[in-house]
């Protein structure tokens, strides 16, 4: 949904959800904690990995553990992490692993990544 989530609630997006039946990625931009949960168990019936972009000082607790966590910086104005987001999320829904998306998208980019949050995956 490209539109604020302020009108939507968690039964219409779990229903949205499982209406899409090629679901390989679920990209969550600052979430609200209430949606989380249907997100995630949307994504989970569909058998997508969840791509979180957060605003957070911590990741959003009840992800999966294949998940992958992004925190934004305060700002993206010539788009760069839009792109990295685009082309991880690119990899994910043509059934990449969460590990192989991130080791093939940091090296295209030449991103070097940090975390405090979770391990480099694997």
């Amino acid at each position: 949904m490209r539109s604020g989530g302020a009108s939507l609630d968690a039964a219409d997006l779990s229903l949205a959800l499982r209406y899409l039946p090629d679901l390989r990625a679920v990209v969550l931009l600052d979430v609200a904690d209430s949606l989380l949960p249907a997100a995630v168990d949307g994504a989970a019936f569909a058998g997508a990995t969840v791509l979180v972009v957060t605003n957070r000082d911590a990741p959003p607790v009840g992800l999966p553990d294949d998940a992958v966590v992004i925190q934004a910086p305060g700002s993206d104005a010539d788009g760069t992490v839009a792109g990295f987001v685009g082309q991880l999320a690119a990899r994910l829904d043509a059934g990449a692993s969460a590990s192989d998306a991130w080791k093939a998208t940091t090296a295209a980019l030449g991103v070097e990544p940090r975390s405090d949050w979770i391990p480099e995956p694997a």
